[in-house]
């Protein structure tokens, strides 16, 4: 079992992270002409310091950093869902509630492909006669 990332997970991880941080800037890009994401308050704040995460893990090469900000994303995502009718917690509306599933399952998904073994590993120590 391997916890680091490869090359290619650490690309897109690294991508994920900067998504997330150029996400974060929709929130300086308010008016009544440009409203593709609302992202205020706790919410800007996950979703600044989860894509500083996620970078930090895909420079250490750390698959477990990489689940455990994809976790943090997802609680966020249940948080802004059950809070959908009003501002909530972490503010926002529903492209807010997309953004962190989004990046929360991808980064989780690219972190378990690391830890976890793959298909049919588990037989190849005991090949059959």
């Amino acid at each position: 079992m391997t916890t680091a990332l490869t090359p290619r997970q650490r690309r897109i991880a690294m991508g994920f992270g900067a998504g997330e941080i150029a996400c974060g800037g929709f929130h300086f890009l308010g008016g009544d002409n440009f409203q593709l994401l609302q992202i205020e308050g706790y919410g800007l704040v996950v979703l600044l310091a989860t894509g500083v995460a996620a970078i930090v893990a895909a420079v250490l090469r750390n698959a477990l950093i990489c689940v455990i900000t994809g976790a943090v994303l997802l609680a966020a995502a249940v948080i802004r869902l059950v809070q959908l009718g009003g501002s909530g917690l972490l503010g926002g509306n529903a492209s807010t509630f997309a953004v962190f599933l989004g990046f929360g399952v991808g980064l989780v998904v690219i972190g378990l492909d690391a830890l976890l073994p793959p298909a049919g590993a588990a037989h190849s120590e005991h090949p059959l006669p």
